[in-house]
């Protein structure tokens, strides 16, 4: 769903169910100590300043998936003078990057949406560039996220419902409401001890995304019980992956 990744700031820690089997943080492990991840803790959360200016240099334009090694929003530098001194850095090099558009997605919305309204204070928009989102993997998140997500005054707004472990149901707010998810994507839980999902999970959110026009990309599904990236293996009624306008 995106064409590259780009990791300003990686680590993470353990929020929710979904986190259990974190690809970011087994990746972290394996290149410990090497390109930047700390030797003795890989997945603490770190600024790596130097990556800042990458997106610059990307002449083709690219849709990104910023931090896809980390949360972006996670809280490690809270009570720090300089909290929020790394994001706005990473901001400011979106903005900067006019001809890319960028995904953030974060598990901590009520970190994003103190950040945003601090940062886009006095009249301030959020450019068209820059999709805000929140990764969930049951109703409970899915409610508790998706309620603060929807509160945040950015153009286009997602849902990744990655790994999806339980049956979860879009509320007609959050697709045709004043300010709707544009995206959804969604996926089965991948790597070593998976959780499969049904595929009757992936119906539910297709039939809600159809019912109001948002677009749904589909990344992989359970197959007897095994996480499967090849689309013409599944029934042909998940074969689905649309972008946002």
């Amino acid at each position: 769903w995106a064409d590259t990744v780009w990791n300003p700031i990686t680590g993470c820690s353990k929020l929710s169910p979904g986190c259990e089997h974190c690809y970011a943080e087994r990746i972290a492990r394996r290149l410990a100590g090497r390109y930047g991840y700390p030797k003795d803790d890989p997945f603490k959360v770190t600024f790596h300043p130097e990556r800042l200016e990458e997106p610059l240099r990307w002449k083709k334009p690219k849709r990104i998936f910023c931090c896809s090694m980390g949360d972006l929003f996670h809280d490690a530098f809270k009570g720090s003078p300089w909290y929020w001194e790394p994001v706005m850095k990473v901001f400011d090099y979106m903005i900067m990057a006019k001809q890319q558009i960028f995904f953030i997605l974060t598990k901590r919305p009520q970190n994003m949406k103190r950040f945003i309204q601090a940062y886009f204070c006095c009249g301030k928009k959020m450019p068209e560039n820059i999709h805000l989102g929140v990764s969930i993997e049951n109703q409970p998140t899915a409610e508790e996220r998706t309620s603060i997500l929807l509160q945040i005054p950015a153009a286009h707004l997602f849902m990744s419902t990655e790994p999806i472990l339980a049956k979860v149901h879009l509320w007609n707010d959050w697709l045709k409401g004043k300010t709707p998810l544009s995206w959804v994507i969604l996926g089965c839980e991948t790597g070593p001890g998976a959780r499969p999902m049904q595929l009757d999970w992936a119906r539910e959110i297709r039939d809600r995304c159809q019912m109001w026009g948002v677009p749904l990309f589909i990344k992989q599904v359970s197959i007897n019980g095994k996480p499967n990236k090849n689309m013409d293996e599944w029934p042909r009624d998940l074969r689905i992956r649309e972008y946002p306008k």
